[in-house]
């Protein structure tokens, strides 16, 4: 009888075993289609910032290593990844003094920044989009989506020094219409212009 039992027993503790076997494979099935999962969530979200046509990048607040780079910054700058953000996007040594991350951490932690400025390497005008994102690490990150606003820009330009040039005009003609009434006056006739 007592030998039954310790059979019993080794039955029972063998079944365990192949129990545990079975739960280790199957967790690791799991683990395995969420670690895959999670490759193609990664995969897909790569190709939406890819398909941009603006540039993007992220970069460590701290250190300003480039975490990422869609494809768009990468024509425009080379693969910056690893690189300074500083050094790769305007060819400075140190930080830009016009750096916004006092914008977005800290106090701002939250809260988009927009901003207009003109690249130092490509002499082109953006309208910057920063923001304080959570990294896979934990760590929070600067983001930023730069749109392209040079035409505009130049447009806007070109726009000002017309409205400068017709002003210029007006006054031109003001004034002669002033010096003709003058002289109408002078001459003894009535004033023929409304200035």
């Amino acid at each position: 009888m007592g030998n039954e039992k310790g059979s019993s027993i080794n039955g029972i503790q063998a079944e365990m075993v192949k129990l545990r076997q079975r739960v280790k494979v199957l967790e690791e099935s799991r683990f395995l289609k969420k670690i895959g999962d999670i490759a193609i969530e990664r995969q897909e979200l790569l190709s939406i910032f890819d398909s941009i046509d603006e540039p993007i990048y992220v970069s460590d607040p701290v250190t300003y290593e480039v975490l990422f780079i869609n494809h768009a910054i990468k024509k425009r700058f080379g693969d910056a990844l690893g690189q300074k953000c500083h050094k790769a996007f305007q060819n400075l040594t140190s930080p830009c003094s016009f750096c916004t991350n006092i914008h977005i951490f800290g106090k701002n932690l939250g809260r988009t920044y927009i901003w207009e400025f003109q690249n130092r390497v490509d002499k082109n005008w953006y309208r910057c989009i920063d923001r304080a994102i959570k990294w896979p690490d934990g760590r929070m990150v600067r983001y930023e989506i730069a749109l392209n606003i040079n035409d505009i820009k130049l447009e806007k330009e070109a726009l000002y020094k017309e409205k400068q040039r017709l002003e210029k005009i007006k006054d031109d003609t003001t004034d002669l219409q002033k010096e003709v009434n003058t002289l109408l006056e002078a001459l003894g006739r009535k004033k023929k212009y409304n200035v």
